[in-house]
């Protein structure tokens, strides 16, 4: 009985063993979506994923493997269970190796699926694996240029030789593009529109730069960013900056300081200042002109402010301010003169003409001491005329002098001396021109040996038209309406109104406020019925002498 059972239980084992064999035997798999699996073209270094579709055929549930690939890519292994029709999801990964998308060109595997069942299918698996274009600017040379200052360099060279299997097509915008590196700013110029995609491989578009520091700048490589755009928009396209290399020696500009916040007296030093670099190099300035004004009669620059002269970084050149007084009147004489500048070096990019514009120094000195026959002098707009005046060196010694009054306008003055040859005659003849119609105060010396009553002098002034001397205020522009008379100095607080005048016998000196210039002598004041006998005579005399050269 024993043995009979022992034989029962290994024939169900063999039968149940039989069915199993034979429920495995009807189970096979299919790929029935996504084969073959293209990539298509992949970034470099990507890892993109694909899915494949795997279905099952027969009854039961099992198993299958998959095999027949390098480490170029990954394949995961799953089962498919249930009945007949179950699907699953087969996803293949691309993997960052020389096998895989971590080098450039066309790559291929084929994944051998195995079911538990019967029989084998395979996935054909491709792709191209590409690199982000990049375009290249040939070399630029900006050569020198100044800080801050544009420099264009025309018709660059752009290529990008790539193949179109090994690289993205990418497009060079019409409009260009600007980027900054630690240097400056740099400009890819508008164009048209260019796709470089392996055929085409080359164009051409100015750069522009422009630095913010000064040095001498040696194949620095750089580049410009948005100013290309993607054609294909792949999965992981990254565009890249246009590739630039430049060089450069680039200079701060001329920074200049000048002494000339003041007055400069004769034999005082005119300066203009180079300043040192802040960075590495400053251009050296030239001078252009040094001109005086048409008031600077007399001044002059001498040393080494003249033109032509370079003046270098870091650096100080220097004049000095002259005058020469031979032939002026005694009186403060204020010069102007102008420096025109300008870059030394105009090939520098920046630079241009007079770029530097000018500086001004008024000068300033008073001359006294001076005696003649006759003298010059120039009065600015708004000067006073105090202090201008001449002595005569001959004749009587007489001496004229200007207390008051501004100019207003720039004025050239004369002062000429001739002798009185009258009987009368107290002082020499001056003859003033240059004051026109500004309101001054005129006083003449006289010679108080030859005067009887110095209370009776006054300014006389040589009226042509009555053909004799009369008081110097009857030629004002009122004919006299405001005359003053003063016994007394000449007090500027008090006397200074058109009309008034005066005799000063402390001083010898007679004065006049006036608003006209011509023929002036000191003379008597005339009484009642002495003028035509006496006081005619003397003014015909002088007038015979010289005709009158003023005028109101």
């Amino acid at each position: 009985m024993l043995k009979e059972k022992k034989v029962y239980t290994w024939a169900i084992g063999a039968l149940m063993a039989a069915a199993a064999t034979s429920a495995q035997a009807a189970y096979t798999v299919e790929i029935t979506g996504g084969d073959p699996m293209d990539f298509g073209r992949v970034i470099l270094h990507a890892n993109p994923s694909m899915t494949a579709t795997v279905t099952k055929s027969g009854g039961g549930s099992g198993s299958y493997s998959v095999g027949g690939f390098d480490s170029g890519i990954t394949v995961d292994n799953p089962n498919v269970n249930g009945g007949s029709g179950a699907t699953n999801d087969l996803t293949v990964t691309l993997v960052d190796n020389a096998s895989g998308s971590g080098s450039l060109g066309a790559k291929s595997w084929t994944v051998d699926i195995t079911s538990d069942g019967a029989g084998n299918t395979d996935l054909a698996v491709n792709a191209t694996v590409i690199d982000n274009r990049v375009i290249t600017a040939a070399p630029v040379s900006f050569g020198k240029v100044l800080v801050g200052a544009d420099k264009t360099v025309a018709g660059v060279s752009l290529s990008s030789t790539a193949a179109h299997s090994v690289a993205t097509d990418v497009q060079l915008q019409a409009a260009g593009g600007s980027d900054t590196d630690a240097n400056g700013t740099f400009t890819l110029g508008a164009g048209s529109a260019v796709t470089f995609d392996g055929t085409t491989t080359s164009t051409t578009r100015s750069l522009t730069g422009s630095f913010n520091a000064s040095g001498v700048y040696t194949t620095v490589a750089s580049g410009i960013s948005g100013a290309t755009a993607s054609v294909e928009s792949l999965t992981g396209e990254a565009l890249q900056d246009v590739a630039i290399t430049y060089s450069a020696d680039v200079y701060e500009a001329a920074s200049l300081s000048y002494n000339n916040s003041g007055m400069i007296a004769a034999g005082g030093s005119i300066q203009i200042t180079n300043a040192a670099a802040s960075g590495d190099q400053r251009a050296a300035a030239r001078i252009v002109s040094v001109a005086m004004d048409g008031q600077s009669s007399g001044w002059n620059v001498v040393g080494t402010l003249v033109p032509n002269m370079t003046i270098a970084a870091d650096n100080t050149i220097s004049g000095t301010a002259g005058f020469n007084a031979s032939g002026k009147l005694n009186g403060t004489y204020i010069g102007q003169v102008t420096v025109g500048l300008q870059h030394a070096d105009q090939t520098i990019a920046g630079t241009a003409a007079n770029d530097l514009g000018s500086a001004t120094w008024m000068l300033q000195t008073t001359v006294t001491g001076i005696s003649a026959d006759n003298g010059f002098g120039q009065v600015r707009s708004g000067q006073d005329y105090q202090g201008f005046g001449l002595t005569r060196d001959s004749g009587d010694l007489t001496t004229v002098q200007l207390l008051g009054g501004v100019a207003g306008d720039d004025k050239d003055l004369t002062i000429d001396f001739a002798d009185a040859t009258h009987p009368w005659g107290v002082s020499d003849v001056v003859e003033l021109t240059g004051t026109g119609s500004d309101l001054i105060v005129l006083q003449i010396s006289y010679d108080p040996t030859n005067v009887v009553d110095e209370s009776a002098l006054m300014l006389g002034w040589f009226d042509t038209t009555l053909g004799y001397y009369v008081n110097a205020v009857y030629g004002n522009s009122d004919d006299g309406a405001s005359a003053q008379r003063v016994i007394g100095a000449y007090d500027e607080n008090e006397h200074f109104q058109l009309g008034y005048h005066g005799v000063d016998t402390v001083n010898d000196v007679v004065w006049a406020v006036i608003d006209h210039n011509s023929e002036f002598a000191a003379v008597p004041v005339p009484t009642p019925g002495a003028l035509p006998a006496g006081l005619m005579m003397l003014c015909g005399m002088i007038a015979r002498r010289r005709p009158r050269r003023g005028s109101k």
